[in-house]
């Protein structure tokens, strides 16, 4: 009795009260196959995409540290040449030369 009951358990009943099987078991098996076959080009991009956005973290969190620490620029207290006045017009006034 036990196992008949499983077994209605399982199954569909239709208005007869005959057990019918579920059939869309099959389905769902081959769309799971399908998803798989489409989910690596997915799952490629989005490795990509999580490196940029761990490195791009990475450069966000040193410029804030850098500010805090130094409180004078986002670089560790880096000035390039290009953000000197001074060198600028230096560097203008030789090429107009």
């Amino acid at each position: 009795m036990s196992a008949r009951r499983r077994k209605v358990d399982t199954a569909h009943v239709d208005k007869n009260g005959a057990a019918i099987q579920a059939s869309h078991q099959s389905a769902a098996d081959e769309s799971n196959d399908t998803d798989c076959e489409t989910d690596t080009g997915t799952d490629r991009s989005s490795i990509a995409l999580d490196v940029v956005r761990v490195l791009l973290g990475l450069v966000f969190l040193s410029c804030v540290l850098s500010w805090l620490i130094t409180k004078d620029s986002l670089s560790w207290g880096y000035r390039p040449w290009f953000t000197q006045p001074s060198i600028v017009k230096a560097w203008w006034v030789s090429q107009m030369s």
